[in-house]
């Protein structure tokens, strides 16, 4: 094992290249802890003052909370919960994650109550590449070699570093969903996205997965969100609505594969889920019924469908590009593109605000 190079951070002098640790000798494993030490501190020092996140090594004092409501079906232990923490002291709000640890039922005097018992965990984000968040003064060196990195993302020089609070929110409030996860920082490492793309995403994956239970009663499919204003797409498509923080990209694979092994009627059905949210499109029924729907009426609607996702695009209107089977010219794999329309303020890449439309 070696150590050395050289960095001069808060006193701490290492200028030597040699393979000190091999030789076992006291002063020398010291010298390298008080090294590595004082490397920690600094790393999340500038982890801090660039992006405004305390770090998840400070620790903190361990919050339960316990909640009854009226009687709600569904839920179940290790689910998380959005909890809005802003009253809580500057270090918690993005620190924090609540997930139910137990669940109990009341039925008295012809009512239904629901009590829930969670505890608090710390928020980490995803392993990504800190290349380009932290220089240090060149100290660091390329660390994005090993930190790691996602194909089709991951560091370098342009990728914007700086507050993304609308990126931010839809990345710490979409643990509450089960079966979806974003990629990385894509939705936000070209820029920050607009709260309206937010809002309407959580809204969007949260209708989706209602919507693939179906008739079984669970989800059948997962999904995962790769881009958003994402860097990419600066670079290759400057012009594409993604720079304005108006699109997202995600891709879906089945749980069951066995079950579902079809790709192109998952690819349709999906896609049909999708017009029928953003554009109140009218499903094929010959193709939803093999997922587990009904349909007994004249409506064009399957049964059981929840008026949330009939009435989904009155709130949130979207258009759905299929490029698992059209795929962009500059597509670097297959996906489903989403424009969330009725924005009313996009990223200004020149000046790195968000800006009135």
């Amino acid at each position: 094992m070696q150590w050395g190079g050289t960095y001069n951070q808060n006193g701490t002098s290492l200028n030597e290249f040699f393979p000190k640790y091999v030789n076992m000798i006291d002063s020398n494993i010291a010298q390298g802890k008080s090294c590595w030490n004082s490397f920690i501190n600094d790393f999340h020092q500038q982890y801090f003052i660039k992006s405004g996140q305390p770090s998840n090594t400070i620790g903190f004092i361990p919050i339960d909370m316990s909640l009854k409501c009226d009687g709600i079906s569904g839920i179940k232990i290790y689910n998380g919960l959005n909890v809005n923490q802003e009253y809580l002291p500057p270090a918690y709000p993005n620190s924090l994650n609540f997930i139910i640890k137990s669940l109990g039922h009341e039925i008295s005097n012809n009512s239904w109550s629901t009590n829930l018992g969670t505890m608090s965990v710390p928020h980490i984000e995803p392993t990504g590449s800190y290349g380009a968040l932290l220089d240090l003064n060149g100290f660091v060196g390329d660390i994005s070699g090993t930190l790691g990195g996602g194909s089709g993302g991951g560091a370098n020089s342009n990728e914007w570093t700086g507050a993304t609070p609308n990126g931010n929110a839809l990345k710490r409030q979409s643990g509450g969903i089960a079966d979806f996860q974003i990629k990385g920082n894509e939705h936000k490492n070209g820029g920050d996205i607009t709260k309206l793309t937010a809002d309407a995403t959580l809204a969007l994956f949260e209708e989706l997965e209602d919507v693939t239970e179906s008739g079984f009663g669970t989800n059948q499919f997962k999904f995962r969100m790769t881009a958003g204003n994402d860097q990419w797409h600066h670079d290759n498509t400057p012009n594409s609505k993604h720079t304005k923080g108006w699109k997202i990209d995600f891709t879906y694979d089945p749980k069951d594969p066995t079950k579902y092994p079809n790709v192109n009627e998952n690819t349709q059905y999906i896609y049909e889920i999708l017009l029928l949210l953003g554009q109140n499109k009218d499903p094929n029924k010959s193709l939803w019924e093999k997922y587990g729907w009904t349909f007994s009426n004249n409506s064009g609607k399957p049964d059981g469908l929840d008026a949330s996702a009939i009435n989904f695009n009155k709130k949130y209107p979207f258009r759905t590009k299929n490029e698992y089977t059209n795929p962009h010219s500059k597509a670097t794999g297959p996906h489903f593109d989403i424009y969330f329309e009725n924005q009313t303020e996009q990223w200004d890449k020149a000046n790195n605000v968000m800006k009135p439309k």
